[in-house]
């Protein structure tokens, strides 16, 4: 699979083993990132190929390592920021296209759940099992909220409504943090 970014190409692929993975990634003209590979179970590999320039260039190459949460590692997109973003296990961690260099790494207290990028200016929703970051441009965490395992979301304009398993419903002014219960 293809993804363009900018310039730049993207291929997604899956490995067997670390291994695998290992060998792959020495072949990044421009360099590679591993990530992932302290975690407390290794199952699932994956890889990112940044093809800089487009087709036949120079590679930067992105492995993942993941556990078998069920829960397949997620890719933020930002274009106009040159920002590659990966959400997996309990960590998100955002690389500078540009650079080829990690520009920050967020760790989670629960399973990575998704990325959500609301209105330009506004924080990024970094979701995790029991709750959500609100992160600014600079990789600094705004707010968080974590309460319970979350069932639903919505955000209508910059108010998050969050839905729990156990817990009473929230709502979070995604500018501030700025809670009220439902």
């Amino acid at each position: 699979m293809l993804l363009s970014f900018n310039e730049d190409l993207i291929k997604l692929k899956v490995w067997e083993d670390l291994e695998s993975l290992y060998t792959y990634l020495e072949g990044g003209e421009q360099g590679h990132l591993l990530l992932g590979v302290d975690g407390e179970s290794l199952d699932k590999f994956y890889s990112l190929s940044i093809e800089i320039g487009g087709y036949r260039s120079k590679r930067f190459l992105i492995g993942v390592c993941s556990a078998d949460h069920g829960l397949e590692p997620h890719l933020l997109l930002e274009p106009a920021r040159e920002l590659l973003g990966v959400g997996f296990d309990q960590e998100a961690v955002f690389v500078d296209v540009a650079t080829c260099k990690t520009k920050y790494h967020l760790k989670l207290d629960s399973l990575f759940r998704s990325f959500l990028r609301s209105a330009k200016g506004e924080p990024l929703l970094v979701f995790h099992e029991i709750g959500v970051l609100g992160v600014l441009e600079s990789g600094e965490v705004s707010w968080h909220y974590e309460a319970d395992v979350i069932e639903d979301f919505e955000l209508l304009d910059n108010i998050l409504k969050l839905d729990f398993m156990d817990s009473e419903s929230v709502e979070i002014d995604i500018r501030t943090g700025a809670t009220s219960l439902l």
